[in-house]
C-alpha cells in the first residue's frame, strides 16, 4: 500500500547515517518511519502529506549544515534511543503478548468454554 517507507532497509540507512524523511500513511505499514524518527527524536522527519514531504525533503537539502550535523550524528541517535534498548523492547512485547492472552481468556470464559 502506498505509501510504504521501506522498514528495515530505511532504519538500517538509517543507522549509517543515511537520513530520510517518511511520508506517514494510514496503516501500519506505512507508518514505520513515524515509530523510527519519533523513538530516535527526530519528529521533524515525518512528513503528513505529499506536499509535506516534499518540503521537508527540500529543506533538508538546502540546510547543508544541519545535513551534516545530522549525517555525523544519526547512527549514535538511533543507537542511544529507545529503539535499540532491547530490554525495554522485550518486556513491552512481552505485555503486548501477556495481554493477548488475558484476552483471549477472558474471552473463553465469557463464552462459557
Amino acid at each position: 500500500p502506498y505509501p510504504y517507507n521501506g522498514g528495515n532497509t530505511t532504519m538500517e540507512a538509517r543507522c549509517f547515517g543515511a537520513p530520510t524523511i517518511s511520508y506517514c500513511g494510514d496503516r501500519l505499514i506505512s507508518r514505520h518511519g513515524l515509530a523510527y524518527l519519533t523513538h530516535a527524536g527526530l519528529p521533524e522527519l515525518v512528513a503528513r502529506n505529499p506536499g509535506e514531504y516534499v518540503a521537508k525533503l527540500v529543506a533538508l537539502a538546502r540546510d547543508t549544515e544541519g545535513l551534516e550535523e545530522l549525517r555525523r550524528t544519526l547512527a549514535d541517535r538511533i543507537a542511544a534511543s529507545a529503539l535499540c534498548d532491547l530490554p525495554a523492547v522485550g518486556r513491552a512485547w512481552a505485555e503486548v503478548l501477556e495481554a493477548a492472552h488475558d484476552d483471549a481468556a477472558c474471552r473463553k470464559a465469557d463464552a462459557g468454554t
